[in-house]
């Protein structure tokens, strides 16, 4: 959940730079992807050391949904940047 809405802040917030400065966008992104790594490391990391027995299942889940989240964003922002 913090994932996905991580993301959609995210989106949003490139999507503006994409309208007000295409320059900087890519930058922005790499940045993006950094934080989402960042904070997903930090959340799965405290997912570990309160569910040690899970703690594989928990992994997997976030490594699934930090790449379905990040294709979902590449997705929706090639298309809008290719429809303007």
């Amino acid at each position: 959940l913090a994932l996905a809405l991580l993301t959609l802040v995210l989106f949003a917030y490139l999507q503006k730079i994409q309208k007000s400065n295409p320059q900087k966008f890519i930058q922005s992104y790499m940045l993006s992807i950094t934080v989402k790594m960042l904070v997903g490391c930090v959340l799965i990391l405290a997912l570990i050391f309160m569910d040690r027995e899970g703690a594989i299942a928990n992994a997997l889940l976030f490594i699934l949904s930090y790449f379905s989240f990040t294709g979902i964003e590449i997705f929706f922002l090639l298309q809008r940047r290719t429809s303007s």
